[in-house]
């Protein structure tokens, strides 16, 4: 067996390891999470999670091609004639939805808040392994120490599943902001691959994939596309004259791809209005009641998710990677030539793809960051992969090339095998004092889990069991608005009402095409309602009922009877006929 082949072997153990690693801390971690592991509340952003349900069961049930891919609010449903009426959300690109409704569709059963929660425990486990592997091979590249490559891997599946803001939002809130981070971190996965095979063309496809995944997710690939064109644009990835406008072409066609899909989802909605309104309101510098952005976001959000130490360790971080672009940029003429320089060069490339979207995204979407602590959330792959790992290394090989410069006399000597980078203990004191670390917040996520709402979930399945397209549902005592979190579960409107007269003033001011069913729900059947002309459309009805919930419905012709005794009746009564 030649050394190659046992190399593949060793490797394949030792990814092996890490998986295995990250498993079990990982189910401890769902462990710890289990008893939040229930229905939607509607604190601490869960509607996110009941957006996601929502807009997924919709393309289920309608065809996500019929919708044309639009994240729509209201059900489908009499009372709502075309999207316009159902009201479609354009202020993010679809993608977020959409790894739950291929689920879904897999399955072949339609989305739920417990299936999004899966996915996203799923979600979580894959950010923590891959951002593991992103260590793994880098460091086995430049030292070929097997054992110091696995103990390193490990610093950011801690950091990733132990840290309270991801052992939150990666359970119980699933949107854009959250299911970016995934292929975020494939990303950042797949150029540090490309480190040691910058020709495979398999590469170049799921990098393709991935950034168009990304762009299709969340606004964080804005800034992560620009970032890895400077990278590749540097690193020559490109290639040169007509092949590298070729390539140009190829990389941003994704983008063009997803701004075609979404601009025209814009129009179609005629909500460029709304799209300029919600943008200056995340990018505008308004007034936040005179506190900080620093305060709000650094020592509230991003200090509550990964320690008051993280702060200064995020804007260390920074200032150091700019450092090292200026020493490199110093360097640049030996940069190819120095085992050590390079490995610097292209530690410096995965911190700066990891790092400068984050800092970008947040201080370009401003009042959006200062707003919502889920913001923060993308931090946790740098601070997974930088402070105790990519920056120590770049320290490390920057003191060696100075040691072998001081030695040799020559910058350009020297080859890999000879010059491989030599960590001794520094893999194990790093882990040590990165474990320490994570644990001393760790407990904290307890506090990031509201409870429950109450009832939405018996509320909306019975309403969902009980009613279809041609239902329109009133209540004396619930609603349902437009809230994504009980229509996930209930897939139908509730209007509140206090008597007949609104009923009739409701099918009297809506177009309603074809037949309808009106449907009177009580979440409390002991309740006797009073209201003006209820009891006698109650008489002429069918009946639902489950627990203590019940559902009365008159279909269109029977509704017109009882309609026309009610008015009759009215008139006898010298009173002012409904209609």
């Amino acid at each position: 067996m030649n050394s190659p082949e046992r190399r593949a072997i060793k490797t394949t153990i030792f990814v092996v390891l890490i998986f295995i690693v990250s498993l079990i801390l990982f189910i401890y971690s769902v462990q710890i999470r289990k008893p939040f592991f229930t229905d939607l509340s509607e604190e601490h952003h869960q509607s996110l999670t009941g957006g996601t349900v929502l807009f997924a069961r919709h393309w289920f049930r309608e065809g996500i091609f019929k919708t044309g891919f639009m994240m729509i609010a209201n059900p489908k449903s009499v009372e709502f004639n075309g999207p316009r009426e159902r009201y479609v959300c354009c202020t993010y690109p679809p993608g977020a939805p959409i790894p739950v409704y291929l689920i879904s569709r897999l399955i072949d059963k339609e989305a739920t808040p417990g299936l999004v929660f899966k996915y996203n425990l799923g979600n979580h486990f894959f950010i923590a392994f891959f951002l593991s592997l992103i260590v793994f091979f880098f460091v086995l590249r430049i030292t070929n120490k097997y054992l110091s490559a696995f103990i390193f891997a490990l610093i950011p599946v801690l950091f990733e599943l132990m840290s309270p803001l991801p052992l939150y939002y990666h359970q119980n809130v699933f949107f854009a902001d959250q299911a970016v981070i995934l292929p975020f971190v494939l990303i950042i996965f797949l150029e540090s691959l490309r480190t040691a095979d910058k020709k495979s063309r398999l590469l170049d496809v799921l990098e393709w994939l991935v950034i168009l995944w990304g762009l299709l997710t969340e606004w964080l690939f804005i800034f992560v596309v620009p970032v890895l064109f400077l990278i590749k644009l540097l690193d020559g990835d490109f290639g040169k004259s007509g092949r590298a406008v070729r390539n140009i072409f190829i990389f941003f066609l994704p983008a063009v791809i997803v701004a075609v899909v979404y601009i025209c989802q814009v129009l179609s909605q005629d909500a460029v209005g709304l799209l300029v309104k919600k943008f200056m309101l995340r990018t505008g510098l308004s007034d936040n009641g005179g506190v900080s952005f620093f305060k709000m976001f650094w020592l509230n959000y991003f200090a509550g998710g990964y320690n008051g130490a993280g702060v200064w360790l995020m804007w260390s971080s920074l200032v150091f990677l700019l450092l090292a672009v200026v020493f490199l940029m110093i360097k640049r003429r030996v940069l190819k030539n120095n085992f050590y320089l390079e490995a610097v060069y292209k530690a410096v490339s995965i911190s700066a793809l990891a790092l400068l979207p984050c800092f970008l995204h947040i201080y370009f979407l401003f009042n959006h960051s200062f707003s919502h602590d889920f913001s923060a959330l993308k931090f946790s792959v740098p601070m997974a992969l930088l402070p105790f790992v990519f920056l120590p290394l770049i320290v490390i090989m920057s003191f060696q090339y100075y040691n072998g410069l001081k030695n040799s006399g020559s910058e350009t000597s020297g080859g890999t095998g000879q010059n491989a980078v030599r960590l001794k203990y520094a893999p194990f004191i790093l882990l040590a004092l990165a474990a320490v670390y994570i644990f001393s917040f760790h407990g904290r996520y307890v506090f990031y889990f509201p409870k429950p709402a109450d009832g939405y979930r018996a509320v909306g399945e019975f309403l969902d069991r009980n009613t279809g397209y041609e239902d329109i549902v009133f209540s004396t005592s619930y609603e349902i608005i437009l809230n994504p979190i009980q229509l996930a579960y209930s897939m139908k409107r509730v209007y509140r009402i206090n008597g007949l007269q609104d009923i009739i003033d409701f099918v009297k001011n809506t177009d309603l095409r074809g037949e309808y069913v009106i449907n009177l729900f009580e979440k409390d059947k002991t309740h006797i309602r009073e209201a003006p002309g209820l009891r006698a459309l109650i008489a002429g009805a069918k009946k639902a009922e489950s627990e203590n919930m019940v559902l009365y419905k008159i279909d269109r012709r029977t509704f017109g009877k009882i309609m026309s005794e009610y008015w009759k009746k009215s008139i006898e009564g010298g009173r002012k006929p409904p209609g």
